[in-house]
């Protein structure tokens, strides 16, 4: 359990949430939309292929997901926001098992920013997200589902309309808010 309060156990199998689509709260096809997803993760397991934490996309293909993978140039498994058009922001440092972590993905003017417990990981200029109509907590949309998180989310937020951080930070060891441009709070 979260020490924040309310969490959301994934067990990487059947477990997921299906979060209705509505253009108000995921409408991210203009790069000059800010938006910020941002949860508290515990991690239980290393999943080959990789283990998804959130996906808005289509049934067949991805426009925004954050993961964990395992890729060739990074330290083992790493945190991995994707947006499409293959820009991506992967951590610096390896996934840490069993370990509540902060990640928040953040579009801000344009730009894309990965922050691992608060402290910037990395930018992507431009992004190429077009069609969305699925949104996913707990996997990823275009897979069939057998890239699910393993785990512990909770404070699960989205805010679209404004991008909530524009630097490093540190985050709230307290339960998130329903902030302005709150889309989802969970």
């Amino acid at each position: 359990p979260s020490p924040m309060g309310s969490s959301y156990w994934e067990n990487g199998g059947s477990d997921q949430i299906t979060v209705p689509y509505t253009s108000a709260a995921f409408d991210w096809t203009s790069s000059s939309t800010d938006f910020c997803v941002e949860s508290w993760n515990y991690h239980t397991e290393l999943v080959s292929g990789g283990a998804g934490v959130w996906c808005a996309g289509t049934s067949s293909a991805f426009q925004a997901k954050l993961d964990v993978i395992q890729h060739s140039g990074y330290p083992g498994y790493c945190w991995n926001f994707e947006m499409g058009g293959g820009q991506r922001i992967r951590s610096d440092k390896p996934v840490v098992l069993n370990k509540w972590t902060h990640v928040a993905c953040v579009m801000r003017s344009g730009t894309g920013y990965l922050y691992v417990d608060g402290v910037q990981q990395g930018i992507t200029l431009a992004h190429g997200i077009s069609t969305i109509d699925t949104f996913y907590i707990g996997r990823q949309v275009h897979d069939g589902g057998q890239y699910r998180w393993n785990g512990w989310i909770s404070n699960f937020r989205v805010v679209t309309g404004s991008a909530v951080y524009s630097g490093s930070f540190v985050p709230s060891t307290k339960p998130l808010t329903n902030i302005t441009n709150t889309k989802l709070l969970c």
